[in-house]
């Protein structure tokens, strides 16, 4: 058997409670709204932009995967064993390329997302949301 509360004890959100997301809130709606308006004064990455990333990360993988092979050929000549040398530097230089490209990649993005201190679209006289008071008491009386 469940006991109901009486719909005048029903318990209301305290809105003078903290949490630790809603004081972040402000900041992160902040850092949205600076990346928005960067990324409309930028506007849409090119196809330029687009097959320059598609090159970096083709490349980021084959070279090291090349220079892998050939070190594993060279290494089979000079060493024959029963371990392929070509195949196992292969795959190193695979590897170590897709882990290239995997940074070049979160570093493009990283940078993308992240609000630069200098950003001309913010204006200069605004202080920071955690100089601001909390109290939403006034806000609620609206």
């Amino acid at each position: 058997m469940t006991q109901h509360l009486p719909p005048t004890e029903t318990k209301q959100p305290n809105p003078n409670a903290s949490s630790s997301t809603s004081h972040r809130w402000p900041e992160e709606v902040g850092q949205r709204e600076a990346r928005k308006l960067r990324a409309r004064q930028e506007g849409p990455p090119t196809v330029w932009f687009g097959l320059g990333m598609f090159g970096l990360v083709g490349w980021s993988v084959a070279i090291p995967t090349v220079a892998g092979t050939l070190f594993g050929v060279w290494l089979d000549h000079l060493w024959p064993s029963r371990v392929s040398w070509t195949l196992t530097f292969l795959f190193l230089g695979l590897f170590w390329g897709c882990r290239q490209a995997w940074y070049w990649i979160e570093k493009e993005s990283q940078r993308r997302a992240t609000t630069l201190p200098h950003d001309p679209l913010l204006p200069s006289n605004t202080t920071p949301p955690s100089a601001h008071p909390t109290d939403t008491s006034k806000e609620l009386k609206r």
